[in-house]
């Protein structure tokens, strides 16, 4: 059925929304709503509100006008608008509220004629939530009852209803001029006012809810909840998040910042999302939000990243959070060192600084890329004994060895009450690497053939000489024993070793030695040493490189030139001693040294009687 024309047709204005011309059309032609005028049609009023484009047509045919501009508002996908050069959604029209200029309505009751209900009309930036402050007349819009109560199209009835009450507060209006927030939104859709260039990249309604949200959160805090806030809350919410929006992702990134200060400012706070950033946190996950906050998301991904240490689930946000930062906490749990140990080691490695001494765990943070270039995992490392038996060393050889050839991951300090050592798995298969250089392998050891702890023993060497020597590169063979790498399975050929271990001849003899040539005991030779008789110098072993006294075989000679024992003498003589003591008696000779220090009595062979003088 093809509609006639009404026969009251009011002329729609420049700047109407489509519910406010169609409830003034119904309300001239004396339907008592417009749901009477459009249901004939097989429309519903909801189709009005929502700019169904065949229901406008229809309204269109009904008042025989052009049909309504895509200006007025045309449903795009379900959920949005087209008004003037930008898509808002629902959720940015005010549509089941009335709210009006008052001033406005006075101008256009007072010099428009016919019905004064019909006289004024509902202004597209009435229809918009955000914009509260009438441009023209720089008023605060109010707001009336009762509200719209079908797709917000009622405007007639609510005229009618409240035109007493709008006439007389359009004589003390509330004066203010438009914010920021405002005059930067009504820009966007009408043309014209501030920009800022982040929020230009940004859907209509997804700028328009980060300035609420970041504005909210500067006067109510994190955890402020839009529900339930009188419009005046969310007025001054979209002014403050502006003046901060409008430096762009520095702004959002200095708000977050002073979150988390301000969350850190309790010694009982932690590093949880929700309770730092709150609803700048909820807002956008992606439960809440679809694709179109990305760049939002993205920012706020990257403060954590940058500012907040690593955390379990590594998503902040819905996006996937590299964690720049770890605390002693974290970090624990993703390398296993102990909290407490980790927290000494930091100090030690001027990581972190004194005045974390009494902060929690989970509030000393450092670098990770530093954490990570220099602490291992704490499997990776051993005390010392449990490397030496990782290595499969001897107690003995573990003390000395690991000590002096492997460098430690830390070691003993008071000033931190670090009380051991530790080691790394990697320095310790490095000195393993530089051990075995060069080895061949072998099934077994062939004659000639030992370990380092048989090497050591036979050489009469020590550990760091044995260690030293393998280590120089100045053995010609090692070998290893097929199937390990253990400390004990280095091969050595014994006489290489004895001969690359032992020193230079000094040509002297020891005590025991010198004993023997002299025929008498070592005891005597060391008296005689002692009181200077027969002189001695101080030498290096050759094989076991120790300090030893030593006499000269010259020296012995030259002593044996002069000097004389009883014993020798009577054997010179061919005779018993007693009878060679009977003679030095007769002779009256005296020993040339102190018999109670030297144990033996020797003479001046000068002294002895020639044989003439034995006749």
């Amino acid at each position: 059925m093809t509609p006639g024309l009404l026969p009251r047709r009011p002329r729609p204005r420049h700047d109407e929304t489509p519910w406010s011309y169609a409830s003034r059309l119904a309300w001239a032609n004396g339907a008592s709503s417009l749901e009477h005028l459009v249901t004939r049609w097989g429309f519903r009023v909801f189709d009005i509100g929502n700019g169904n484009p065949a229901a406008l047509s229809l309204l269109a045919a009904l008042a025989g006008v052009e049909p309504l501009s895509a200006a007025t508002g045309i449903v795009m996908d379900g959920r949005t608008y087209r008004i003037g050069r930008e898509l808002v959604r629902k959720s940015n029209l005010a549509r089941r509220r009335f709210r009006v200029c008052p001033v406005c309505v006075a101008e256009d009751v007072a010099s428009r004629s016919g019905s004064p209900t019909l006289r004024t009309h509902g202004r597209l930036p009435w229809a918009i939530e955000a914009l509260s402050t009438c441009r023209e007349h720089e008023v605060a819009l109010r707001e009336y009852e009762p509200a719209a109560t079908i797709g917000g199209v009622e405007f007639a009835y609510c005229i009618e209803t409240n035109l007493p009450a709008i006439l007389q507060d359009a004589r003390a209006p509330e004066r203010r001029v438009p914010v920021g927030a405002e005059t930067y939104l009504a820009g966007r859709v009408f043309g014209g006012g501030h920009t800022a260039p982040f929020l230009d990249g940004l859907p209509y309604h997804v700028a328009d809810r980060l300035m609420e949200i970041v504005g909210m959160t500067l006067t109510e805090g994190p955890a402020a909840v839009r529900h339930g806030r009188p419009p005046a809350d969310l007025h001054l919410a979209r002014a403050e998040g502006f003046e901060v929006l409008k430096d762009g992702a520095d702004g959002l990134r200095r708000i977050m910042r002073m979150l988390v200060d301000d969350a850190l400012a309790d010694p009982d706070a932690n590093w949880g999302l929700r309770p730092m950033l709150g609803r700048l946190h909820d807002c956008f996950l992606p439960r809440e939000s679809g694709p179109e906050v990305e760049p939002i998301r993205e920012i706020i991904a990257e403060f954590v990243a940058e500012t907040m240490p690593h955390h379990h689930a590594g998503v902040a946000v819905g996006r996937k959070v590299e964690s720049r930062l770890l605390s002693i906490r974290s970090a624990s749990e993703m390398s296993g060192w102990h909290p407490k140990t980790l927290r000494k080691v930091l100090r030690l490695f001027e990581m972190i600084g004194p005045e974390t001494d009494g902060l929690m765990d989970e509030r000393v943070v450092f670098e990770r890329a530093a954490f990570e270039a220099r602490f291992p995992p704490a499997s990776e490392t051993f005390s010392r004994n449990a490397l030496a038996e990782y290595l499969q060393m001897s107690r003995v050889h573990g003390k000395i060895v690991i000590e002096t050839y492997i460098e430690p991951f830390y070691g003993k300090d008071k000033r931190y009450g670090i009380g051991e050592f530790r080691f790394t798995r990697a320095a310790a298969d490095a000195f393993m690497d530089r051990l075995f250089a060069g080895a061949v392998e072998v099934d077994a050891p062939a004659d000639g053939m030992v370990d380092i702890y048989e090497a050591r023993h036979r050489t009469l060497s020590t550990v760091p000489q044995m260690i030293d020597l393998i280590l120089s590169g100045r053995l010609t063979w090692k070998g290893r024993l097929a199937g390990r790498r253990d400390y004990g399975a280095l091969l050595l050929d014994l006489a290489e070793v004895r001969q690359r271990l032992s020193g230079e001849d000094h040509g002297g003899l020891a005590a025991y030695k010198a004993a023997k040539i002299m025929k008498t005991r070592p005891e005597v030779v060391a008296a005689l040493i002692r009181i200077g008789a027969l002189p001695s110098f101080i030498a290096k072993d050759p094989v076991n490189k120790c300090d030893v006294l030593l006499v000269r075989p010259a020296d012995i000679e030259a002593f044996q030139a002069r000097y004389v024992s009883l014993f020798t003498l009577a054997r010179e003589r061919g005779e018993h001693f007693r009878h060679t003591m009977q003679f030095v008696q007769r002779a009256a000779l005296r020993p040339c040294f102190d018999p109670r220090i030297v144990d033996v009595c020797f003479y001046d062979r000068h002294d002895l009687p020639t044989p003439s003088d034995r006749c």
